[in-house]
């Protein structure tokens, strides 16, 4: 199950490299670039939902940063 199961800390990224990364998330989401978000992905993502009784929730969580990419909407 990743970093969690695993009893990994966070990480603690530097203010230039979290500045960085803040910045390509605010470009990519605000200009629809879901392939961009998707980048700034782990290759270990793990992609779970909520249906909040709108839509049918997924079965199973999508892993894998190319294939949770694909659950985003856009």
């Amino acid at each position: 199950m990743g970093r969690l199961t695993e009893g990994r800390g966070r990480l603690k990224p530097a203010t230039g490299d979290h500045t960085e990364f803040l910045k390509r998330f605010l470009d990519a989401s605000q200009n629809g670039d879901v392939p961009a978000l998707a980048e700034l992905l782990a290759e270990d993502a793990i992609a779970d939902n909520d249906d909040g009784s709108k839509v049918r929730p997924a079965l199973r969580p999508v892993t894998g940063r190319s294939a949770g990419w694909h659950s985003w909407p856009g």
